[in-house]
């Protein structure tokens, strides 16, 4: 009938699929003539616990206080920017980008006004 186009080809592409969603994990077993495919999603650790593993013992308050100051200057001249943007400007990960504005919405230094994609930043 032609439906196939090569055994195992799907697979593939789900587990390619996939590598986007490491909280998601797929598996597949043969049973009966079939295929059972089993899709796990774990739960995603909290922004405390990503942010340990992230933050590397040797960042001095120094370098930290650089980049919240040039994320601040770069908020200011785009209140639009993104956080992938202020992560590739600053040369950092976009988790640790979020750990400084998090930090900087507690100290009331900064605000989101409107929706997480449609919104921008104000400077308080």
């Amino acid at each position: 009938m032609g439906l196939i186009e090569r055994y195992g080809a799907g697979f593939i592409r789900i587990r390619e699929a996939l590598i986007d969603y490491p909280n998601i994990s797929f598996s597949f077993e043969e049973q009966n003539g079939g295929t059972l495919t089993s899709y796990l999603k774990t739960a995603q650790k909290s922004t405390q616990e990503n942010v340990a593993e992230n933050v590397t013992e040797n960042v001095t308050e120094d370098v930290t206080e650089d980049r919240v100051e040039r994320m601040l200057k770069l908020i200011d001249e785009n209140n639009k920017i993104t956080t992938a943007r202020l992560a590739k400007i600053l040369g950092v990960s976009r988790m640790t980008i979020a750990r400084d504005i998090d930090s900087l919405k507690q100290k009331n230094i900064i605000q989101r006004i409107g929706s997480p994609k449609g919104g921008h930043w104000k400077v308080i």
